[in-house]
């Protein structure tokens, strides 16, 4: 086992293992992948230290890195420490400076700080499973912002169902002139068209939830994000972290099957159909969380009724309706889940049939994105 030894600021130390522990699993049923690999040593040339921190749950690695100015790492090397307790004895100390240390072929990991010392154990570093390769069958440079907005737009329709993994991602591809990004568990389906973008050699890929989360979390609020791609592999590098991921395999569904064309339009305040469909989900049978819409002229009322423990509510609301009157019923929490993420004050609902899917658009334009969400209606008891 090699030697660490250094002297660092706290601050700095407990951020970068926060980035890494990020991409610790809670369901490992390994005990290694419920460790942090770190690596310090001295940046050449220079007088600052370097702390490279990873962390893997065998399908997604991520590694955060962060130099410290001016601070000479006595002692450079490599370390595996449990994450969990790591973290929370670092979370327990406020002094500005930590110092860590471990002897050659020692096991534990020394922890010295204003408030006291304290001794982790420690395993030898080889034992940490290694990151795959870098993928190198095509690079694509995607703009940050857009990226953010088309994995916010689309996360909350990714499945749970591990028997259609193709569902349990974002299914993102270059269409046209702009990426598309698709997201559905059956329920639901988000689809959102971002704007121009010189996408290179990418061409379509299915992201596992987990990975879409941490890109999200680590993404910059401006600029751009360099993707390496591969045939079963990812990486992504972020400003101060690279995460590494599988793919998801196998061809997603024909989602445009399942999208209705045409259809009228309602438009109501996203606001107020929001509220009204919260308080009439109060009487909702709490086994469907059935709620129904019933439109006539200019009138949207959102009833509910448990007709088995009794109780009803009705919210009547201003809607422009131009087909003859009609009910429709949705799953309540479906239906707020979709209308969270219309982007604007208006909301169009384009009805075709009451036994058919709804669509839902923003009723006004948003720049640089064109979203929709199809929910599927519930059959009227």
């Amino acid at each position: 086992m090699s030697g660490v030894k250094v002297t660092m600021a706290l601050e700095t130390l407990k951020d970068v293992v926060k980035s890494a522990a990020s991409a610790v699993s809670k369901k490992a049923t390994l005990p290694i992948l419920k460790y942090l690999h770190l690596k310090i040593y001295q940046q050449v040339g220079t007088a600052d230290g370097v702390i490279e921190v990873r962390a893997t749950d065998l399908e997604v690695t991520l590694t955060a890195r962060v130099q410290f100015d001016g601070i000479e790492v006595e002692q450079q090397g490599e370390v595996v420490v449990e994450a969990e307790r790591f973290q929370r004895l670092l979370g327990e100390l406020s002094a500005e400076s930590v110092h860590l240390s471990v002897g050659k072929d020692e096991t534990l990991l020394r922890v010295a700080a204003d408030e006291g010392e304290y001794q982790i154990p420690v395993i030898a570093a080889a034992e940490f499973p290694q990151p795959p390769d870098l993928p190198d069958r095509a690079v694509a440079v995607l703009p940050a912002r857009q990226l953010a907005s088309l994995i916010e737009a689309t996360d909350f329709c990714i499945s749970n169902d591990e028997l259609r993994p193709a569902l349990t991602g974002i299914y993102i591809r270059f269409e046209g002139l702009g990426l598309v990004a698709v997201a559905t568990d059956g329920h639901r389906l988000a689809k959102v068209v971002g704007s121009k973008v010189d996408a290179g050699e990418f061409e379509e890929m299915i992201l596992p939830k987990k990975t879409a989360g941490l890109i999200r979390r680590f993404l910059p609020d401006d600029g751009d994000v360099t993707f390496h791609l591969g045939t079963t592999q990812l990486a992504v590098t972020l400003p101060d972290v690279q995460i590494q991921s599988r793919l998801i395999e196998g061809r997603y569904p024909n989602y445009g099957t399942v999208i209705p064309e045409g259809g009228l339009p309602l438009t109501v305040n996203r606001d107020d159909l929001v509220a009204a469909v919260k308080r009439s989900k109060i009487f909702a049978n709490p086994v469907n969380h059935q709620v129904v819409l019933s439109l006539d002229d200019d009138k949207v009322v959102v009833m509910a009724e448990d007709a088995e423990a009794g109780g009803k509510g009705a919210s009547p609301i201003d809607g422009g309706w131009g087909g003859e009157p009609m009910t429709m019923g949705f799953n309540a929490e479906y239906l707020l889940s979709a209308l969270k993420h219309i982007p604007t004050d208006d909301v169009q609902l384009r009805i075709t049939d009451p036994q058919k899917a709804a669509v839902l658009v923003p009723a006004d334009e948003v720049d640089g994105f064109q979203y929709l969400i199809v929910v599927m209606p519930v059959r009227l008891t």
